[in-house]
């Protein structure tokens, strides 16, 4: 099995607390940092908080049989993805006549798009999308009480891909056929309201089958061992042991907002990150992120195999995307004085989404010394480095050109490979 990698940035200052650090870019003189001995001193524990429960797990229950599509005209509606303030329409929806099937076309020039809704105790609404075999479909289900379940399944084949018997509320997969696309959202629970995200980026020119490299960890290794839709119930994984808020400091700030986690960068030039207290060793490990505001180099990604809490020091290997489809991924030995290394300067992909307001997901596999890393299924870059072999992960930011640059964490899932 391989390993996964990228990011390439440099960080001269230090927040340093629950896993808080800071460092400038490469090129310029030594920042004043904060006390790097602040996380030794602070009389801080580590979490006893279990880990989350898995949201993917398993119950009984039928799936419904999909709505037939007809082609009938029906007026377009603008839906908004849910905020508490006003946001740019993304995705147009077209009503379907008999029965009750929603058509999703996204808005030209994007990939990805939000519906809302509210629904009845046991009751579904249905969604359909065109896609082309070889797109890597992600669709993430919002509700307040994660009682609202996804079913997937192609209109063509008839192939089920989702069943409401998974209980699923997140599912990122390949597509093997080009062809319509049912999803369908199911309330378990009482009266709810919902949103459900869904992304699909561009499939590679002139390919039919699923292009070679292509990678999902839901069908390689299954069930994740860990799963967080970052909707609030991960608070305990960001903030400091006790703390009533999130980090929020002269450099980085964390803060979930209307059920979705969102982290800034706040000094231009710098780059941050915040660790959880999650350790791996041997890992898959996928972050979902969408860009929000942003351009050129602003920078987005997740440190791993870091160090203890309250180690007093700083290292790890960082891996990041940028706003203009750029990765880069450095190995972090120290900040005072900041030692770093390369491993993958900043390069370009085409299979990271470019520009603001865009979703990609991120994968790293570790496995011993060799890190492989994938955007939205395909592997972009390999490393091979030993210098450390297991710790701590976490997210990074690092803006560039945008001030107070911002990113939504959608999700995070990680499967355990340690002695596989």
């Amino acid at each position: 099995m391989k390993k996964m990698l990228l990011i390439p940035t440099l960080l001269l200052a230090l927040a340093l607390m629950l896993g808080a650090c800071t460092l400038p870019f490469p090129g310029g003189a030594p920042a004043a940092t904060e006390d790097t001995t602040r996380a030794e001193t602070d009389p801080l524990t580590e979490p006893t908080a279990t880990p989350l429960t898995d949201i993917a797990t398993k119950v009984g229950g039928a799936t419904d049989q999909p709505p037939a599509v007809t082609n009938t005209p029906i007026p377009t509606v603008e839906v908004l993805e849910p905020s508490s303030t006003p946001v740019t329409p993304d995705v147009v929806v077209t009503a379907i006549t008999a029965p009750q099937a929603v058509r999703i076309q996204f808005k030209p020039g994007t990939t990805s798009g939000t519906v809302e809704g509210e629904l009845n105790a046991g009751q579904t609404s249905f969604y359909v999308l065109s896609a082309n075999a070889g797109q890597v479909m992600t669709v993430i289900v919002w509700s307040p009480n994660n009682d609202v379940y996804l079913t997937v399944s192609g209109a063509s084949t008839g192939t089920a891909l989702v069943q409401v018997s998974e209980k699923l509320t997140s599912w990122t997969a390949p597509l093997a056929a080009t062809q319509d696309y049912y999803l369908s959202v199911t309330a378990s629970g009482g009266r709810t309201s919902f949103s459900v995200t869904i992304d699909l980026p561009i499939s590679v020119a002139g390919s039919t089958p699923i292009p070679t490299g292509l990678m999902d960890p839901y069908v390689v290794l299954g069930t994740p061992d860990h799963e967080d839709t970052a909707t609030g119930d991960s608070f305990t994984d960001w903030a400091s042991p006790g703390a009533d808020e999130l980090p929020d400091d002269s450099y980085i700030r964390l803060q979930f907002k209307d059920a979705k986690l969102y982290v800034t960068g706040k000094q231009l030039g710098f780059s941050t990150w915040w660790f959880t207290w999650h350790a791996l060793s041997d890992f898959y490990l996928e972050m979902t992120f969408n860009t929000k505001d942003c351009s050129g180099k602003d920078a987005y990604g997740t440190i791993i195999r870091g160090p203890e809490h309250n180690a007093g020091v700083s290292y790890g290997y960082v891996v990041a995307f940028s706003c203009d489809g750029s990765y880069w991924i450095f190995r972090l030995d120290g900040i005072d004085p900041w030692d770093a290394e390369n491993l993958v300067a900043w390069s370009e992909s085409d299979y990271i989404i470019t520009g603001s307001d865009k979703t990609n997901v991120m994968g790293i596999q570790a496995i011993g010394d060799t890190i492989t890393v994938y955007a939205n299924g395909h592997q972009i870059a390999e490393v091979v480095d030993d210098e450390y072999s297991g710790g701590r992960f976490g997210v990074f930011v690092s803006p560039a050109s945008t001030a107070n640059f911002t990113y939504r964490l959608m999700k995070i899932a990680y499967w355990d490979l340690k002695g596989e």
